[in-house]
């Protein structure tokens, strides 16, 4: 089942997520240009009721708050932010190039929260759930 959905990086551009394939180049009829992106993000989801605690430490992110684009900075890093799904379930797609420098602070930030959470500063409950499921070439780096 595919779950086809328009992102607004800015006024004149979005990215297409598991939309149709489209030819690259200008689309005279319809007035737009298209990049095949496909190779361009990877996917990073956080789920859970402390994802918006990891978020919020590295970037201004009010999940209920409207905003006219999902590009964010989190840490210096660009990327697309947004609530997907549940309440508590959070994608972000970050450029490809920089994934692994990203996975690498996402796990500091969860380290850095265990002490700061209360209920999770004796347990594991804060952790990059499931190396595989979401980073599944991970063990071949």
């Amino acid at each position: 089942m595919s779950n086809t959905y328009a992102l607004r990086q800015r006024r004149d551009r979005v990215l297409a997520v598991n939309g149709p394939a489209l030819e690259d180049g200008w689309h005279a009829t319809h007035g737009v240009a298209v990049s095949d992106m496909s190779s361009a993000y990877a996917l990073i989801e956080l789920s859970g009721e402390n994802a918006v605690h990891v978020i919020a430490t590295g970037t201004e992110f009010v999940p209920d708050q409207l905003s006219a684009s999902v590009s964010r900075l989190w840490h210096g890093f660009g990327n697309l932010l947004y609530r997907h799904g549940p309440d508590d379930a959070y994608r972000m797609h970050v450029r490809s190039a920089q994934f692994e420098a990203v996975w690498e602070m996402l796990g500091r930030q969860m380290t850095a929260l265990r002490g700061v959470i209360p209920e999770h500063a004796a347990t594991d409950q804060l952790a990059l759930a499931g190396d595989d499921a979401i980073l599944p070439y991970n063990k071949a780096i």
